[in-house]
């Protein structure tokens, strides 16, 4: 998503990332990817908004990858949901759904 980063933001989207993970260690991987402002980490300790989207694997604290494309008024123009984790929505494909937002 990074290599895509001007795009988004010209579009005037901003991308949140749910983690289960501390706020630390995701401030770090932030700015290791260089992420601009454009990009939000959010620290999700217990997995309560994880799971009431994608959820996360049976006996595990990993997180299944999902990615919503969520329009100004609430709607969702776009949805990825995933059960194998290497698995991820396309960068291209979510920048598709962002700028038809702006149509």
């Amino acid at each position: 998503m990074g290599k895509i980063e001007a795009e988004l933001k010209k579009a005037g989207a901003t991308v949140y990332a749910l983690s289960n993970e501390a706020a630390a260690p995701l401030a770090k991987m932030k700015e290791a990817e260089k992420l601009g402002d454009t990009f939000v980490f959010l620290s999700d300790r217990e997995s309560k908004a994880a799971d009431m989207y994608a959820g996360h694997y049976n006996g595990q604290a990993m997180l299944k990858p999902a990615t919503f494309v969520i329009g100004k008024n609430g709607k969702i123009v776009y949805a990825y949901a995933g059960e194998d984790y290497k698995v991820r929505a396309g960068a291209q494909t979510v920048l598709e759904a962002v700028k038809e937002l702006n149509r």
